[in-house]
């Protein structure tokens, strides 16, 4: 589990059970109000006003969440390197990017992080936008009984996301990467290749949309060792990420992930297995599959949401470290008694 004491994230189940409580609220109100009514705008007035007061309550939450996540990130990120974690799950993301940084975390670095949360803040100002687009040309239809404001608007919102689109596929994207370089450079890693971005037709949306190619790709030397962390475009469940770290070992084995434990498939050196026993149980290992094979360990994870890839280093890094011990005693010469 996660330490308690920092700011957690409303899931998007949340919204989502909200929303159709509100959806229920809206349906209770069209058929208990305004019946054998023509016209009746006091039903329509307050199906928008739930709807209102739905989205109100969801963009101050997320406000509130990127505000306290951010001072909190920021803090987690200061605390510096640990020469040894016992539970890697127990820290925040924050925490185990400081735990893990091989240089100092400097002025740069904390900036490029502030700044990626401003890009999502500026994300959230462009949702609140739209809403209130929506608001402002929708409800005359139904009150003033004309589809101009209707048209206009969303001739403007259509507009207002091409130009977000383009923005995304020309400096919004390359910025990002930017600020990606400056944070992950005090862990000795560097972006090697990004998304691409183009518009295309889109049959479900029913117009032309940002379609995301490519994968993110990020590489270093840490610790005399080459590390790769690959991440596919896709963003959905089937999206496997990859941490991958040399050893300069023949060694191989293969562990899976189940229940919070890793288990090994077959044979596996025994400083390999007192690693994985050690680990405390955590659901934040699910999902995942480790192999060493040709010189390498590579962590896979079934699903790259959300921000496990230093997770997955550190576990990568540690079975680099139990390996090499075992190689060590291994390749020990044998002093015979006199």
């Amino acid at each position: 589990m996660r330490s308690h004491g920092r700011p957690v994230r409303r899931s998007g189940a949340f919204w989502v059970f909200w929303l159709a409580v509100a959806a229920a609220a809206c349906a209770a109100v069209a058929v208990t109000t305004g019946q054998h009514q023509a016209d009746p705008k006091g039903t329509y007035a307050a199906i928008f006003g739930i709807l209102a007061l739905y989205f109100v309550a969801f963009f101050v939450g997320r406000a509130r969440e990127v505000t306290a996540g951010k001072t909190a990130d920021l803090k987690g990120a200061q605390r510096g390197a640990q020469p040894t974690i016992a539970d890697p799950t127990a820290l925040s993301n924050a925490e185990l990017y400081g735990a893990l940084a091989i240089r100092p975390i400097d002025k740069a670095a904390l900036k490029a992080r502030a700044q990626i949360w401003e890009t999502e803040r500026s994300g959230m100002r462009s949702g609140m936008l739209i809403v209130v687009l929506i608001f402002v040309c929708v409800p005359p239809m139904y009150f003033l009984h004309t589809f101009i404001p209707t048209i206009a608007g969303a001739a403007v919102i259509a507009t207002f996301g091409l130009c977000k689109s383009f923005q995304l596929m020309g400096s919004g994207m390359g910025g990002v990467y930017e600020l990606s370089d400056r944070v992950m450079a005090p862990l000795g890693l560097k972006v090697t290749e990004h998304y691409s971005v183009s518009i295309e037709p889109n049959l479900a949306r029913g117009g032309p949309a940002p379609v995301m190619r490519g994968a993110l790709e990020m590489q270093g030397e840490r610790h005399n060792r080459h590390v790769k962390i690959r991440t596919p475009a896709g963003g959905g469940i089937r999206t496997q990420r990859t941490v991958e770290v040399t050893t300069g070992s023949d060694q191989e084995f293969e562990l899976r992930s189940r229940d919070g434990l890793f288990h090994a498939v077959g044979e596996a050196p025994q400083s390999i297995r007192s690693l994985i026993a050690a680990l405390p149980r955590s659901s934040a290992w699910n999902g995942v599959w480790a192999q060493a094979a040709e010189g390498a360990i590579v962590i896979k994870r079934k699903s790259a949401a959300g921000s496990d890839s230093l997770l997955d280093l550190w576990l990568g890094e540690r079975l680099a470290d139990a390996l090499n011990l075992n190689t060590t005693r291994r390749s020990r010469p044998v002093v015979s008694e006199p």
